[in-house]
Parts: C-alpha cells; structure tokens; sequence
C-alpha cells in the first residue's frame, strides 16, 4: 500500500467554540447545542441533546442555531484562501487542518 502524503487545508473554525442552552417547548428542560468536529466516521456538523435530535439528526434547536453560524468553509471542498488570516466566508477564525492524500 502506498503511503499517504500530508498536506494541509485551511479550516474555517468559527462554530468551535459556540454552545447554544434551548428551552424545551413546555419550559422544563435546557437543551445543549454545540459544534462537533471531525470525528471517526462523521463529518463535522451540529448535535443537540434532545431526544428529537437523537432519533432524526436535526432539529428545531439545531435550526435555531444554524441560522445565525452556518459558516462550514474548509478549503479542501471550498473555493478560496484565507483572507489576512481569516475565513473568506465569514471573516471568522481558521486553521490549518491536515490530510492525507
């Protein structure tokens, strides 16, 4: 098996750190909506803890949040490069993210 070469893309991170609290609809629970990045398997995309989430992968807190942080720019699949440092979608922040190839 040939071995994998590294190169680097840039990633626009500005969802990372956003974790959105969503009321149930009768008022008795909080919902957790956070960012989830690449994991084994998945592509990175947005998890709440309520059971609606859990059995259909979306949700009504999910579209909340999306509304306002839908920026998912990663230079690999994207058109562009980093303007002065920053996502050219957004102007949010980004990093170098490696991948073989």
């Amino acid at each position: 098996m040939p071995e994998l070469a590294t190169e680097y893309f840039w990633v626009c991170v500005e969802k990372e750190n956003i974790v959105g609290k969503y009321p149930s609809s009768d008022g008795s629970k909080e919902y957790e909506v956070r960012w989830v990045n690449w994991r084994r398997g998945t592509a990175p995309h947005w998890r709440c803890s309520c059971s609606g989430y859990k059995f259909r992968k979306t949700c009504k807190h999910v579209k909340e949040v999306e509304k306002y942080h839908d920026c998912s720019w990663h230079q690999q699949f994207n058109d562009g490069e980093p303007i002065d440092g920053r996502c050219p979608v957004c102007s949010g922040e980004v990093r170098s993210f490696p991948c073989g190839v």
